[in-house]
């Protein structure tokens, strides 16, 4: 390419826009409070060469000022970078413009180059105070201290799990039934001492329920009282055992019976996987 025509090329480039893309800025003041002139407050201002100013006055309207706090000092490009960049992920520039920045109540102003933004602080985003509050807490920790980490939201606890085994005499051989709210179903009777074929379960068998079926099943037994099963206390025959599993927490029950309500709900399982013991 000729020079001539290298020169027509960058005559015919798309010259930068004069104004802000509305997505950046170079610079931040921040006026908490009365700003220090009207009431208790201040201001943090960064600006577009990292520096970074701090000024507080508990008491600005007697002679002393009250407690003063006034600290100066430099970040990074790439510091300012991070921190701005976190400030606009935090929703800083979606708060509701102001024609300037209130005093009393707070509040930002932005720059880009000579253009300026100002932003209302009557509600600060709290994670626009995050981004911010590491610079706050640096200069004045009394005004400012370290955010409380707030607890995780627990998670609920969900009936998850049951499993019924019955030993129908002394020295009886032990059935059990265990079903998942995930819809696994498994039944285990095991064999006579004496069996002919020697195996250890009579019978063994696994299969799914449907998650519907699986919910259905779980609701009705805690509505129908598996929680409240009363224990019988001392071993006696048959012997009864429920157990259940939500989240990290288990229940055991040994009723000296179990009831009809719950029975009800546990009788089409152990017949589909046992029928002729379950007649």
């Amino acid at each position: 390419m000729t020079a001539s025509l290298v020169l027509l090329a960058a005559g015919l480039a798309t010259p930068p826009s004069p104004v802000p893309d509305g997505k950046t800025f170079d610079a931040l003041t921040y006026t908490f409070g009365g700003g220090g002139g009207f009431g208790a407050g201040g201001s943090l201002a960064i600006k577009a060469d990292g520096k970074v100013t701090y000024f507080y006055s508990s008491a600005p309207h007697t002679g002393s000022g009250g407690r003063v706090v006034k600290k100066d000092w430099t970040i990074t490009k790439d510091e300012k970078t991070e921190l701005f960049a976190k400030l606009v992920a935090a929703g800083l520039l979606d708060m509701p413009a102001a024609h300037a920045v209130v005093l009393g109540g707070g509040g930002f102003q932005v720059s880009s180059g000579k253009w300026t933004l100002s932003l209302g602080g009557a509600n600060v985003p709290d994670k626009v105070l995050d981004a911010l509050r590491p610079l706050l807490a640096k200069a004045d920790d009394k005004t400012w201290p370290p955010s409380p980490v707030k607890a995780a939201k627990p998670e609920p606890v969900v009936f998850q799990s049951f499993g019924y085994t019955l030993v129908p005499k002394a020295n009886g051989r032990p059935i059990s039934l265990y079903v998942t709210r995930a819809g696994g179903v498994q039944y285990r009777r095991v064999a006579a001492a004496d069996a002919p074929d020697g195996k250890y379960y009579a019978v063994e068998k696994d299969w799914k329920l449907t998650a519907k079926e699986a919910e259905s099943l779980f609701d009705a037994l805690a509505a129908d009282g598996l929680f409240d099963l009363d224990d019988a206390g001392a071993a006696m025959y048959p012997s009864h055992t429920v157990t259940a599993h939500a989240g990290r927490w288990s229940a055991t029950f040994a009723p000296k019976e179990l009831p009809a309500k719950v029975t009800k709900h546990l009788l089409p399982l152990l017949k589909k996987a046992d029928a002729d013991y379950w007649k």
